[in-house]
Order: C-alpha cells, then structure tokens, then sequence
C-alpha cells in the first residue's frame, strides 16, 4: 500500500493485498472501511465525516483510491464514515521516457508523452485516469 496526500488522500494498493478479498460492487464499502482500519492502525490516518472516494480497479494492479473529505460540513459523524463512493473499471498505464525497456509491450503516445501498458512501477509512474489516453493516443508496438 502506498499512500500520497495532495488536495486529496490517494491510495494505492497492489493486487497483492486485495487477494483474499472477493471485491464486487456489493461488498466494496466493507472493503474501504476495513481499508481505513488499516490506515488508522498502520498509518495513524483516522478518517471521520463524509466522505467522496472515487475507486479506479485495474485487473493487473490493483485499485486506487482517490479520497476526499465532502465539503458538507456537519458534525455528527463522531467518528464514524459515511462514503459516497464511485467506482471505475479500467487499465492503467505507466508513463515513462525511457522506451528501450518496453520491448513487446503497446505504447500509447499522447500529449508527447509515452504510456506503456507494461506496469512496473518502478520504471515510470502510474496513471490510473486513463479514458482519454487510451481513446485518443496513437498506439504502436516496439
């Protein structure tokens, strides 16, 4: 699980961790509050209030999740979450500048900017918001 905090929390968990765990669209609340026992177990990170968590799940990765405290602000959540949550199927990609390491792999060219669908982190950065990417990038193999 790797976590980053901008304007919003971002989580990134691997499909490692979500391997035991059957996630389907009924059972998915139950798995960002056990998700957010994690954090405030692990990581001191203790969510209360609204919330509006957007899940991008990629077969080959995992999920992210993109989370952000709804600006409505009442008070009578004491410590509980409530979650308005919306979920997106997709494929992620890797932005990288290196190409010589993507041998067999489709590249998508978008903006100047490479995407492979060769997902190691390590030698590039994710991209989970891939719809305009993957409509509009002209696409070759090396």
């Amino acid at each position: 699980m790797k976590i980053e905090y901008t304007d919003k929390l971002v989580i990134y968990i691997n499909k490692k961790y979500l391997e035991n765990k059957n996630i389907t669209f009924n059972n998915i609340e139950n798995c960002l509050k056990e998700i957010c026992e994690s954090l405030k177990e692990n990581y001191g990170i203790k969510l209360k209030g609204l919330y509006n968590i957007d899940v991008y799940i990629d077969d080959n990765y995992g999920m992210v999740l993109e989370i952000e405290k709804d600006d409505l602000d009442i008070d009578c959540y004491f410590d509980q979450i409530d979650m308005q949550i919306k979920i997106y199927n997709g494929k992620f990609l890797l932005e990288t500048s290196n190409l010589d390491s993507f041998y067999n792999h489709k590249i998508y060219i978008y903006r100047n900017k490479y995407y492979s669908d060769y997902l190691n982190i390590e030698m590039g950065n994710l991209v989970y918001k891939t719809d305009n990417i993957l409509k509009k990038a002209k696409v070759i193999e090396i």
